[in-house]
């Protein structure tokens, strides 16, 4: 195995993933040239600092598409990004909702009120019984 083949399986040798054909190989190859056997040595160390470091700081990346998002709709002012739900509500369409849920308290109040009065038609008036005392003959 030259050392340019070696160096392809630094990966896998790191990880545990060679054969034991491919392993055997490679540590001859490392025993053949002491470059190489640095290199894997250096590379072995770097792989392990850089898994302890990302072990002890096991912090969640940031979620940066709000921000980022806030920025465009700020500077292309309002064009993009825009949450229209949230820009629709405000001063402009609070006023007509009180003004229809004011509308419909008034036509129930107005049809509660209808319900009670008695209308008089102004025709004739209402016929009285012949046994009732004062009717007239």
């Amino acid at each position: 195995m030259t050392s340019d083949e070696a160096r392809d399986l630094f990966s896998e040798a790191y990880d545990g993933e060679l054969d034991a054909d491919a392993k055997a190989l490679f540590d001859a190859a490392l025993s053949e040239d002491v470059d190489l056997a640095v290199e894997f040595a250096e590379f072995c160390e770097l792989l392990d600092v850089t898994h302890d470091d990302a072990a002890q700081n096991a912090e969640p990346p940031r979620d940066l598409l709000p921000g980022i998002q806030r920025k465009i709709r700020v500077r292309s002012a309002g064009r993009f990004y825009r949450d229209n739900f949230a820009s629709r509500m405000g001063s402009k369409t609070l006023m007509p909702v009180v003004l229809s849920v004011l509308m419909l308290l008034l036509l129930a109040i107005a049809l509660i009120g209808i319900s009670f009065i008695e209308i008089d038609q102004g025709g004739a008036p209402p016929e009285q019984d012949a046994g009732a005392p004062n009717a007239t003959p």
